[in-house]
């Protein structure tokens, strides 16, 4: 979301946007890589090559409900899941 718009354009009510973890972001570069490897995208190739700057555009987009019991899970309580 290089252009900062995403958390305009989302229904709040349901979902929301966070930085992704330094795990989630592993990740996300090896299913880029891996997309890179069978379609040779141009942009695939080019998030790569910048992943430094690219993968702070990067947002992780969740149903509310999960990230209650996430937030929860981290701070030693639990929420029943809805």
């Amino acid at each position: 979301d290089p252009a900062g718009e995403l958390e305009r354009n989302l229904n709040d009510q349901l979902v929301a946007a966070y930085e992704p973890t330094e795990g989630q972001l592993t990740s996300l570069q090896r299913v880029v890589t891996r997309h890179l490897e069978a379609t040779d995208s141009a942009i695939a190739r080019e998030i790569l090559v910048n992943w430094a700057q690219t993968s702070a555009h990067f947002r992780r987009v969740a149903p509310v409900a999960e990230i209650a019991r996430l937030e929860a899970m981290f701070e030693g309580t639990a929420v029943s899941a809805a």
